[in-house]
């Protein structure tokens, strides 16, 4: 199946397999978030209770919008790869669909998270017909714009979340979607 004929919640890309998360995976998770290198762009070291929190408004958000975050695997061996998906997300003033993503860190810089990226994108325009989707990234972590700006989504702004540091807002619209 290709990036993007993404139907079923379930969805394979090229090297991966993706599922949507479930509590079973809480343990797969707060592994990924203790890392200490996905934890400086994660805003710290998560406790497991934070992240078993996570999990639980993940598979929530599933049963409530019908799209959320999905559990990638290498297809090859079955090695747990990380998570991505798409998630509501309330932005001055208005809703917005925001892609996210956190790859384990053995299989960083090989062109997992923008094979995901790409596919959930596609998946979000494609099979919900979303008007945007905007992902957020700290000035310091070159390797989320690039995954960023390969599935296809642009600078937009600077913008303070919930306390400093400010993140880079980057957006694609479905119109941009199209034209690709």
């Amino acid at each position: 199946m290709t990036e993007a004929a993404i139907a079923d919640p379930a969805f394979e890309t090229d090297r991966l397999n993706g599922r949507p998360i479930a509590l079973d995976d809480v343990p797969r998770i707060q592994s990924l978030h203790h890392d200490p290198r996905v934890a400086e762009h994660i805003g710290g070291d998560w406790t497991d209770d934070r992240t078993h929190q996570f999990v639980k408004g993940a598979v929530e958000h599933w049963e409530r919008y019908g799209y959320g975050q999905w559990v990638l695997t290498l297809k090859e061996g079955g090695q747990f790869a990380g998570r991505s998906g798409l998630r509501h997300y309330y932005m001055d003033g208005q809703d917005e669909i925001e892609l996210l993503y956190a790859i384990d860190t053995s299989l960083w810089g090989q062109g997992y998270g923008t094979e995901a990226a790409r596919a959930i994108v596609n998946w979000g325009f494609s099979q919900h017909g979303f008007a945007s989707i905007v992902s957020f990234t700290l000035p310091d972590n070159p390797g989320s714009r690039r995954v960023m700006e390969k599935a296809g989504l642009t600078f937009e702004k600077e913008m303070l979340r919930l306390e400093p540091p400010e993140f880079l807002v980057h957006r694609i619209t479905r119109e941009e979607w199209a034209a690709r």
